[in-house]
């Protein structure tokens, strides 16, 4: 159901900048869904734009944690 995909969205953009790929959500998906492939996606997508690897900085805040006007613009990449 198109519910579910989008719950599952939001949770990928939710941890964006936050996963540190353990695959402990893949591991624990009781439906065996390849979550990592989704969020290894928005990983790079981040990485791309902001910059920003998870986990690499422990005082760093989340990139969608964070703010800056000069932030790119995903919609021109």
């Amino acid at each position: 159901p198109a519910e579910t995909w989008m719950v599952h969205m939001g949770r990928a953009m939710h941890l964006a900048g936050r996963c540190v790929e353990c695959g402990e959500c893949e591991r624990a998906c009781p439906m065996d869904i390849p979550l990592m492939k989704l969020n290894r996606q928005v990983a790079e997508h981040v990485e791309k734009l902001f910059e920003f690897e998870a986990g690499m900085d422990p005082e760093a805040a989340p990139v969608f944690g964070r703010f800056e006007p000069d932030d790119p613009d995903p919609n021109e990449h």
